[in-house]
């Protein structure tokens, strides 16, 4: 009864906390969709290397990974207030997009909110894109080959979606 009790009180702060975060994201313009598409993907990216189930729940359609789901959205919520105390507001931005999309595939009853998020960001692909050349440019006129590989690995992310939104591309 208890469990019950709290897996309501969890969907229910979820979906009322998503749907504030589909606000602010439908205020937004392309351009400003594209930029944190492009952190996202820089972030997603790194991150896929340290915890590789990320990539396996963000590519299965079935509700199997509960347990792992939750323990990402603690992990992204920990690196999300690091960016946000230090003033990492693009980063910040990015991991937001990757939390909240944790948070739709931990409840299925979510859907819904998840691909209507992310059908702002698919149609900012262009933007994204355009993003990460400019900062690839940018590292590369430093001779930063450590951040231009990254802005590599990124790239590759940039038409990614959810399998439970694919249907969005």
């Amino acid at each position: 009864m208890i469990k019950k009790f709290l897996k309501k009180f969890s969907l229910n702060t979820a979906e009322k906390e998503l749907e504030d975060y589909l606000v602010k994201v439908s205020i937004g313009n392309s351009e400003q969709h594209g930029m944190i598409l492009a952190r996202a993907c820089l972030i997603y990216a790194q991150l896929v290397k340290k915890l590789p189930i990320l990539k396996d729940i963000m590519e299965t359609k079935e509700d199997v990974y509960g347990g792992e789901v939750a323990d990402l959205i603690l992990e992204t919520n920990s690196i999300l207030k690091e960016y946000n105390n230090s003033g990492e507001a693009y980063n910040a931005a990015g991991l937001k997009l990757l939390n909240e999309t944790l948070r739709c595939l931990a409840h299925p009853e979510l859907t819904h909110l998840g691909k209507e998020i992310w059908s702002y960001f698919t149609s900012a692909q262009k933007e994204a894109e355009e993003y990460l050349d400019s900062l690839e440019s940018g590292f590369a006129e430093r001779e930063n080959d450590d951040m231009v590989t990254k802005v590599g690995e990124a790239k590759q992310y940039i038409t990614f979606v959810p399998v439970r939104y694919n249907e969005l591309k």
